[in-house]
């Protein structure tokens, strides 16, 4: 959990205490009975467990808190490389490689579906290189990998698709001139 995520809090039984709140930019969120509380660098779990311990202090006996992030804006993911629109998105709970091609406007006609590489960062600051192939992915064939905060899609570009469009945009609409 980062600042800036939108979560949702619900306590079991207590529908006056369900509310979505955002991390604000200290890390903490605030909630009625026991105010704010630092949710920045904690797992949805673990704040739960805060919450629970917190509201069972005064409030409740043993309160069920559940969290669920609705919204990872601390979370991106960079997209690059033969899509329609290259960009930097935020994260908004559970994503998939299909989500965030999608997100960039889908892969360009020049795109090699086959080996599109998620470079995904190692805790010793090193990227770990993953292909798959998107094609495959699209059709079902193999799984829809989760893509990571920080992850970095990039869509390479086939070098006989970029030929064929070459050809086709600046020779193909010259060649009756060849004719003549």
């Amino acid at each position: 959990i980062g600042s800036g995520d939108l979560l949702k809090v619900e306590v079991f039984g207590v529908p006056d205490l369900n509310r979505s709140v955002r991390v604000n930019a200290s890390g903490q969120i605030s909630l009625p009975l026991i105010g704010a509380i630092q949710a920045g660098g904690l797992t949805a779990e673990q704040l739960a467990a805060v919450i629970a311990a917190q509201l069972a202090k005064d409030y409740l006996q043993n309160p069920q808190v559940t969290i669920f992030i609705e919204e990872f804006t601390s979370q991106r993911v960079t997209v690059t490389g033969a899509v329609k629109t290259p960009n930097v998105f935020p994260l908004k709970g559970k994503t998939t490689l299909l989500e965030v091609v999608a997100l960039a406007g889908g892969p360009t006609t020049i795109a090699n579906l086959s080996a599109v590489k998620v470079l995904r960062p190692e805790p010793d600051g090193s990227r770990k290189v993953l292909e798959y192939d998107f094609a495959a992915v699209r059709s079902g064939e193999v799984p829809d990998p989760e893509v990571r905060g920080e992850d970095v899609v990039q869509v390479e570009t086939s070098t006989a698709k970029e030929t064929a469009k070459t050809l086709a945009e600046f020779i193909l609409p010259f060649w009756p001139l060849f004719y003549y």
